[in-house]
């Protein structure tokens, strides 16, 4: 999500957000925030650039659309009527809602490639609680009996058809 880190915010360090108002909007927000835009990204603290990329906060604060960030420092000071209020959203929360949530095809390509899919370290992809795959039958929990193929499931449904096996941590039964 950030392309070389010689860059500042303002000259678009977080490449995930969009060269357009959007972008813009979101450097706007980070100076009400405190941020230093002009300062390379490689210089602000790791505390900073982990917020920016990765905070699931969402604070709403003044925009001074327009103003340097000392004219918007002094703005804030001074209470003076913003241009309006801004809501940030951090890098991975705004690919991610971009990328569920955008009709152009354009747009979604332009993000997923800010995104790396892996498989979840404790389903390993099944996609299901670790309480649903302890139940097992045959030996196999859900997940794996989702992904065999018929073949394999029709001699192991034949085999079980002199009983029922299920097992789980806390039940076990093997009825006829």
């Amino acid at each position: 999500m950030v392309p070389g880190d010689p860059l500042t915010i303002r000259e678009r360090a977080v490449a995930a957000w969009s060269s357009a108002w959007q972008g813009q909007n979101l450097r706007n927000i980070l100076v009400s925030l405190g941020f230093d835009v002009d300062t390379p990204w490689r210089d602000l603290s790791s505390k900073d650039r982990e917020w920016i990329l990765f905070t699931d906060e969402q604070p709403t604060v003044p925009v001074y659309a327009g103003l340097t960030p000392v004219q918007t420092r002094s703005a804030l000071r001074r209470k003076a009527e913003p241009g309006y209020q801004g809501t940030f959203i951090g890098a991975r929360k705004h690919v991610l809602h971009t990328f569920a949530t955008t009709h152009s095809a354009l747009m979604k390509k332009r993000v997923s490639g800010f995104m790396v899919g892996s498989a979840c370290p404790m389903c390993h992809g099944k996609r299901l609680k670790r309480e649903s795959l302890s139940v097992t039958f045959a030996g196999f929990d859900i997940g794996e009996l989702a992904q065999l193929s018929l073949d394999r499931l029709a001699p192991i449904l034949v085999s079980a058809a002199n009983g029922t096996y299920l097992t789980s941590p806390n039940h076990s039964c093997n009825q006829r």
